[in-house]
């Protein structure tokens, strides 16, 4: 095995895992900023509305009756 292509691949790659690392880091900086966007207009929602954020359809759990 020539150890001097294997390093030149891992040093090579190194600048790739870092990209798709920081990529993967922002996209999960955003997606938590929506999570909360989303947390706050459903809270709304449900003042508007007059019923308990818990008690909204797409937040009861288990088999709807």
């Amino acid at each position: 095995m020539d150890w001097g292509k294997v390093g030149e691949y891992v040093v090579g790659s190194i600048p790739a895992v870092i990209a798709v690392g920081a990529f993967l880091l922002r996209i999960d900086r955003r997606m938590g900023i929506f999570m909360i966007e989303h947390e706050m207009l459903m809270s709304k929602y449900a003042k508007d509305v007059g019923v308990p954020l818990h008690e909204l359809p797409t937040r009861s759990k288990g088999v709807r009756s």
